[in-house]
Order: structure tokens, then C-alpha cells, then sequence
């Protein structure tokens, strides 16, 4: 053999172990790796996503019955951008909503909130939402005034009139922070979210507002907040 074609010979000898060596690894770990790539299929497969259009046509449909037809032109797109951007988190949770005036009361806010991935289960008295409590896991709850102007927990006419100036306490709300402390609860009502601005949030509230779109920013940060922390 001719000494240039040794040295062709000796020059392909690197190459040739370097395609082995690889050969020897796919097949070595050939299974992990198709183990993987059939993980991440599964993964896009199960990564829930917002229907857009479905949430666009929702929007559309209720916001002239939302808060008196007081719907700002930032508020649509505000909520689809935010709702497609955190729905892997706000898919499938459980909300609570107690409202004396279920079911014809909060309608439109309960289509809005399924249209952006929620279940809504909703109850007129503390008396029934603590029954569902004791069956079903929630990840926030909505109330309205009826917990803070009546003395008990069953259903009822109310028995006080909240004013300016003061600060109330509801005891459904405070069984709640005792019972369920990392459980945020929501006031979504004319009278607590107006009384707001003098009186402050009431004590065990993660927030308060008379304004549909601020309860839905306040549901996405509480369920935000709660997903940081798990």
C-alpha cells in the first residue's frame, strides 16, 4: 500500500469511530429519547388554549348588560390578551360565588368568567356555600353584600344598611380567612366596592369593586398568586 493511500486510511479512522461512537449512543439511549419526545407530544396535547373567538363573541354578547352598559373600549382586548396568556392557570379552577340573588342576579359576569375557562358554582346564602365547601375544592370565592348585612348564615332579607364611614366585617368572610386561609375572597357588589374609597377594603378581602372588568383582573391575580405560591 502506497504511503498517500495510508494516509487517507489513518484520516478516516477518526471519522469512522466518532459515527460509531454516535451509533452506540442512539442506540444506547434511544428509548429515553423517544420517551421524552412522546412526553412533550403529550404535554401539547393536554396544554389547554383559550378559544378566542368563543371569549370575543361572549364579550360582544353581555358587556351592554355588564355594570349598566359601562364597558370602556380597552377593557375587550385587555381581557382576551390577559385570559390567552395566563389560561393554562385559569382553566378548570373552581369559583364559589354566594349572591342572595341567584340566579337571575350576575348572569352575564357567570357567562364571561366560563368563557374565559372558570367554573362557577353559585349559591344565595353562607349556609349553602358552606355545604358545597365541605364537598368541593374552590380556588377563590365571590360575594356580594348579603354576607356583610346579615347576622346569620342562612338566607334572608337583610337586616342592616351599610353606610359610609364604617367598617363591617362579615362572619362568613371571617369563617372563611379561619377555615380556608389561602382561599382569596372577592366582593363584587354596588354597595362594597362603592364604599371602597371611604371605608377601604373590609377585613378578609383580597379585593372589592363595583366594575366587571376589575373582577376579572382581581380573579386572575388571586389565582395567579396562588399558582406562584404552589
Amino acid at each position: 500500500m502506497r504511503t498517500e493511500e495510508r494516509l487517507a486510511l489513518y484520516s478516516i479512522i477518526p471519522k469512522l469511530s466518532l459515527l460509531m461512537f454516535a451509533f452506540i449512543l442512539i442506540f444506547y439511549f434511544s428509548g429515553a429519547i423517544l420517551e421524552r419526545i412522546r412526553e412533550s407530544d403529550q404535554v401539547r396535547v393536554n396544554t389547554p388554549v383559550l378559544n378566542i373567538e368563543l371569549l370575543s363573541n361572549t364579550i360582544e354578547a353581555v358587556k351592554e348588560d355588564l355594570n349598566k352598559g359601562e364597558w370602556p373600549d380597552w377593557a375587550s382586548a385587555a381581557i382576551r390578551e390577559r385570559a390567552a396568556r395566563t389560561y393554562t392557570i385559569l382553566a378548570g379552577k373552581n369559583i364559589l360565588w354566594v349572591d342572595n340573588e341567584h340566579p337571575k342576579q350576575n348572569a352575564a359576569e357567570r357567562k364571561l368568567l366560563r368563557a374565559i375557562g372558570l367554573n362557577i358554582d353559585s349559591v344565595r346564602c353562607p349556609s349553602e356555600a358552606k355545604n358545597l365547601l365541605k364537598v368541593q375544592d374552590y380556588d377563590a370565592v365571590i360575594v356580594e353584600s348579603s354576607v356583610f348585612v346579615r347576622s346569620t348564615d342562612e338566607c334572608g332579607p337583610p337586616e342592616i344598611n351599610l353606610e359610609p364611614g364604617n367598617v363591617y366585617r362579615s362572619k362568613f368572610v371571617d369563617w372563611l380567612s379561619l377555615q380556608y386561609s389561602e382561599l382569596p375572597i372577592i366582593a363584587y357588589s354596588i354597595t362594597i366596592g362603592g364604599l371602597r374609597s371611604k371605608n377601604g377594603v373590609p377585613p378578609g378581602l383580597f379585593g372589592a369593586t363595583t366594575f366587571t372588568p376589575e373582577l376579572i383582573n382581581l380573579i386572575m391575580d388571586a389565582l395567579e398568586r396562588r399558582q406562584n405560591k404552589d
